[in-house]
């Protein structure tokens, strides 16, 4: 696990206030770099996975928001960043690894990683992932949904 900034502490603890005003304006504001992305992935993990669901809402946008702006192409680049790409995939292939998390939010780290993957590792890990009982299809997605998004 990649250690989080304050900044990043900052954003995940106000993601997970029940202050409905608060998360909106954490999530609108984005204060995070790209480059900081992989490490609050499991932060916000957990929060989809909590009880309050209004939180666990607000924690699927601001994954769902980040990781599409992690592939946003660097400038004077017609590329996102393959680092940052590379973060990005392997927190969310740890994430949908993951058995002990809620089958939606490893639903859906499968979906982003469909996005972000790039590589042998996310093709190995989604072709695992494709016996899973749970994930078997959403795994098979994402893996459809890599091979046609290649840059």
């Amino acid at each position: 696990m990649m250690p989080l900034s304050d900044a990043a502490k900052a954003f995940l603890s106000a993601l997970a206030s029940p202050d409905a005003a608060a998360r909106q304006d954490a999530l609108q504001k984005h204060p995070l770099p790209a480059s900081e992305t992989a490490a609050v992935l499991p932060g916000l993990a957990e929060l989809m996975g909590g009880a309050d669901r209004a939180v666990a809402k607000t924690a699927r946008e601001a994954m769902e928001a980040l990781v599409h702006r992690s592939l946003a192409p660097v400038s004077g680049k017609n590329r996102p960043d393959p680092a940052v790409r590379a973060r990005t995939a392997a927190a969310l292939r740890e994430i949908a690894a993951a058995s002990a998390r809620p089958r939606l939010v490893r639903a859906h780290a499968l979906c982003l990683l469909g996005f972000a993957g790039d590589g042998s590792a996310d093709e190995k890990a989604l072709a695992a992932l494709e016996n899973d009982p749970e994930l078997g299809d959403d795994a098979h997605m994402a893996r459809q949904r890599l091979r046609s998004a290649r840059y």
